[in-house]
């Protein structure tokens, strides 16, 4: 009478046919989470530019790929008949972290209202790289203004990257962020 249904615990659910053996499983709900964190990540990224995009993509990126490999392998070892109890509550934080990195770049933006900082460069390389399937992207490295880097590697539109030369002064605004995250709020031709 007092009996709780199976399905209704979430990620982890008593095998109906084994209750006093502890046997447990993994809800397929949990893929979703990895997949969710990446999406986010892209949108917070083309929503906000931070200066530092490949840094948080990393972050964000092998946070959600431990958690996909983690829910993966306690998926696959709860298939086969073995005990995942040790993969929690671990692998339920990670599939939340998953959204950590995103959210902070969400809050970084949004709750900023600090001035545009106009900081003065010159480009030093003018970057073309290739991606897959084809895809081409254009990039600028210009002298840093911020302690302990010598140079800024930031992504351009084709326009800005066939119109500058090594040399050549740039204009790059920034916002501090809420968070402390910088900001590319944007980059053109001094000239």
């Amino acid at each position: 009478m007092n009996e709780i249904n199976p399905d209704q615990r979430g990620a982890l659910r008593a095998d109906s046919s084994a209750v006093g053996q502890n046997s447990v499983k993994v809800h397929w709900t949990l893929f979703l989470a990895p997949l969710a964190g990446i999406i986010a990540l892209g949108a917070a990224v083309i929503a906000f530019r931070p200066l530092d995009d490949k840094l948080i993509w990393w972050v964000g990126g092998v946070l959600c790929a431990i958690s996909y490999a983690l829910t993966n392998t306690a998926w696959k070892k709860a298939r086969a008949g073995g005990d995942v109890r040790s993969f929690f509550p671990v692998t339920m934080w990670l599939a939340l972290g998953c959204l950590f990195v995103p959210m902070a770049l969400f809050l970084n933006g949004a709750l900023d209202r600090s001035p545009i900082e106009q900081h003065h460069q010159v480009v030093t390389r003018t970057i073309l790289g290739h991606g897959r399937h084809g895809s081409i992207y254009y990039s600028l490295e210009f002298t840093s203004w911020r302690p302990n880097r010598a140079h800024e590697k930031v992504s351009v539109s084709k326009r800005l990257y066939l119109e500058a030369k090594p040399g050549d002064p740039v204009t790059v605004e920034t916002h501090r962020g809420a968070l402390g995250i910088p900001m590319l709020a944007s980059i053109h031709s001094t000239n």
